[in-house]
């Protein structure tokens, strides 16, 4: 589970692209991502709030509540003839970690 999550965090630290695959890092790259408390302060929130534009390029702001419909729909990163243009989700939970 830490690798992964580490791996994931790189990806949103340093800003990477997002393709629809995670990258893997190496151990060094992993191992440059510290925890504070070493994951004991991990928590999980009642809500998480998104920033997004709407249809008509308008800033809108939505909360979502974990297993309460929180479904999310967004831009595939996939290139194509048989991809379908949106990715679709549900949000099943939402935690808050320190790094």
């Amino acid at each position: 589970f830490v690798p992964k999550l580490k791996d994931h965090l790189l990806s949103r630290l340093l800003s990477l692209d997002y393709d629809g695959n995670e990258r893997v890092f190496t151990d060094a790259e992993r191992n440059s991502v510290r925890f504070i408390n070493n994951l004991n302060k991990v928590s999980q929130a009642k809500h998480l709030q998104i920033n997004y534009t709407t249809y008509d390029v308008r800033r809108d702001q939505d909360t979502l509540k974990p297993g309460y419909g929180g479904a999310v729909m967004t831009l595939s990163r996939e290139h194509g003839d048989d991809t379908h243009p949106f990715w679709y989700a549900q949000v099943l939970g939402t935690f808050c970690v320190q790094v």
